[in-house]
């Protein structure tokens, strides 16, 4: 035993003597040891805030604690009469600590400096005279900050403490958090005395207070959406508060930090320098914050509610002659003629089959009666947008739009996008909090929405995307749908990078810089209207993003599963083979990535959902919705996802958030 006491006290010197904070704690011996104290970062409930502070020792016979470790007697009594007081009968637990802790004490500081020091607390607030008794009692008692998980125990006997215990006990956080601003003395164990007790307790008590975004503890900040910055996790728990940029890289590499995310937090420009602090790491962090938002449109019909079914009831084939000049089949006729290959006998024939191969595909002309808009053309050809059907009769009346768009849905949505802007309809316009493209969607579902994550950056922007919104990263659009067992599903319609697919487009059409001269590349970087940001310049990494937020809204609004439209839906709407890969590979690919870190069992590839579908018995008959199920990619939200998901999600990382607890 003598042995171990000397261990426990070379081991104490030896850490007191590099610097290190320590704290104290009980081995599964109930010995008491000393190990680095580690700042809290994750605080399961209000009961950590004092509890972190006294350790786990409320239980512990001061004794040769204090004078073989040189902890305070002051302190170990405080415990002592803490775990002593829990127990007592209510009315009595502020007696029963005053009197324990007295006796214990062997200092000139007794239980009177300690009693005033937490009814000081309590004073202060601008609550009743009865709420102030309840929590001096039930603080001292530990009834709310669970002192050796009696807390609960003790509080079922007083149900007045219960009723008030958050609000009361957010007062008295916000009292402290006052108190460790003003008073920013040494909250280490190594060097503490009486005053910097009284700022430990002052620190524990802060944490009780509702959380503004401020950083009080080291807990990486976890934003309104849901996310955390991995590289603020791994930094605040680094046991070294000094070394090398190159030190603290490899440190942060290890521990699945990004390359992405140091990059985009300017990390680079301190771990490129020689010799750095901890906190300045930190203060670059909370200097270069990405800053994510979130829009939701919601309630009702679509801003310009029925486009998409006004242009496809108003369809028409165009004549050969309307569609492409009076001479178009004879010209067509002719070269048919002097094929050999086809071998037809007379230009008649070859007019004939001329006119057949039109008419097998023809372009198609489709007016919006409301607005005179109108749209030329087929998926082989694209299609043309005009201003009315009279301006549609020659090709150079068409919009001049950056690109041909080769789906009928994609052009309805620059026309719906054109009206917006220009403010052509009649009906709301922008700023308005409608949907957009809720006709875009698999048959049956309810609760149409539409969520766009934006990136809060000022220095950027980004304005060409499908939505009247800057600095969209990305969007998804959802509707609430059922398995084919009766869950509740958050059904994906879409998810869509309208920046990401811009930069991506525009970095493919830059020239080598090595194959042109310094002034056209120059040029052509000035003419990009896509600029760089966090997440925009890959797909996996806005996908990855993208599925992130969702799990976390699903989980927040209580859905049981999150299902994703397919390949063969997405390729058929916009009539783009791209969008099968997207949706059949790689956001599989990529949801596996992330669920495979919350819940292995989680994936299931072939869910049945149940999507309504458009059928008639005959034709000429008037169709009826049905439904029926359909497999889908599906992430089942366990009981285990759940709880992971809610404690946060790195914005760059796979990983939950794992502080306070073993990595999994």
């Amino acid at each position: 035993m003598t042995k171990d006491i000397f261990d426990y006290i070379e081991n104490s010197r030896r850490m007191r003597s590099s610097g290190v904070d320590l704290e104290y704690y009980q081995d599964e011996q109930g010995l008491v040891d000393i190990r680095p104290y580690v700042e809290p970062t994750l605080l399961e409930g209000i009961g950590e805030g004092l509890e972190r502070v006294a350790g786990t020792t409320a239980s512990l016979v001061p004794g040769a604690v204090g004078a073989t470790l040189g902890l305070p007697t002051d302190l170990a009594s405080l415990f002592v009469s803490i775990g002593k007081s829990v127990g007592a009968e209510d009315g009595k637990k502020l007696e029963t600590f005053a009197n324990t802790f007295e006796t214990l004490s062997k200092e000139n500081y007794g239980s009177q400096f300690y009693k005033g020091l937490f009814d000081n607390f309590i004073d202060d607030l601008n609550i009743s005279d009865q709420k102030k008794k309840d929590f001096k009692a039930g603080f001292v008692g530990g009834e709310f900050l669970g002192v050796g998980n009696i807390g609960g125990q003790a509080a079922k006997k007083a149900p007045a403490v219960v009723k008030s215990i958050k609000e009361t006990s957010e007062e008295v956080g916000k009292a402290a958090q006052k108190r460790v601003a003003e008073n920013q003395g040494s909250m280490t164990m190594s060097s503490m005395g009486v005053g910097e007790m009284g700022n430990m307790v002052n620190k524990g008590l802060s944490k009780l207070a509702p959380n503004k975004g401020e950083v009080i503890n080291l807990k990486p900040k976890v934003d309104r959406l849901n996310f955390y910055s991995k590289a603020e996790e791994v930094t605040n728990q680094l046991k070294q508060n000094k070394g090398t940029g190159q030190q603290y890289r490899q440190q942060l590499l290890k521990a699945g930090v990004k390359p992405d995310e140091i990059e985009w937090l300017g990390l680079d420009d301190v771990l490129n320098k020689g010799k750095i602090t901890k906190q300045e790491l930190q203060d670059q962090i909370n200097a270069n914050r990405i800053e994510l938002d979130e829009v939701e449109l919601s309630g009702g019909d679509d801003v310009l509610g029925g486009l998409a079914t006004r242009f496809n009831e108003n369809e028409t084939p165009m004549s050969a002659e309307d569609a492409y000049g009076p001479e178009y089949l004879q010209e067509q006729a002719d070269e048919i003629f002097k094929n050999d290959d086809l071998m037809v006998d007379s230009i008649e024939d070859a007019m004939v089959i001329a006119k057949e191969t039109y008419d097998d595909n023809p372009i198609m002309k489709y007016v919006d009666p409301e607005t005179g808009y109108t749209i030329t053309g087929n998926g082989d050809v694209g299609y043309q947008i005009f201003r009315s059907e009279a301006e549609s009769s020659n090709f150079r009346n068409a919009i001049d739009f950056p690109d041909t768009p080769y789906s009928l849905n994609e052009a309805i949505i620059r026309v719906d996008e054109e009206l917006m802007d220009t403010g052509a309809f009649g009906g709301p316009m922008m700023g308005g909090e409608g949907t957009r493209f809720g006709e875009y969607t698999e048959p049956g579902g309810d609760n149409y929405r539409e969520f766009l994550i934006k990136y809060n950056n000022p220095e950027v922007q980004f304005d060409e995307s499908h939505f009247n919104e800057s600095n969209i990263i990305a969007h998804f659009r959802t509707k609430d749908r059922t398995t084919s067992d009766g869950k509740k599903v958050f059904y994906i319609e879409e998810i869509q990078s309208d920046w990401g697919q811009k930069y991506r487009k525009e970095q493919s059409n830059m020239p080598n810089i090595q194959d042109t001269s310094l002034q056209e590349y120059e040029r052509r970087v000035l003419d990009n209207t896509a600029p760089p940001a966090p997440f925009i310049t890959d797909t996996d990494k806005w996908t990855q993003l993208t599925l992130k937020r969702i799990l976390s809204k699903a989980v927040d609004e209580g859905y049981d599963f999150v299902s994703i439209s397919s390949g063969m839906v997405q390729g058929n709407r916009f009539n783009n083979k791209g969008l099968v890969k997207f949706y059949n590979q790689i956001i599989p690919k990529n949801a596996e990535k992330i669920v495979n870190k919350l819940d292995k069992n989680a994936i299931q590839k072939d869910k049945e959902i149940t999507i309504g579908v458009q059928t008639s018995l005959s034709s000429g008959d008037t169709p009826f919705s049905s439904t029926r199920p359909k497999k889908r990619f599906s992430i089942e939200l366990t009981p285990q996802l759940k709880e992971k998901v809610k404690k946060g999600m790195a914005m760059f990382s796979a990983t939950p958030l794992v502080v306070g607890q073993e990595n999994e």
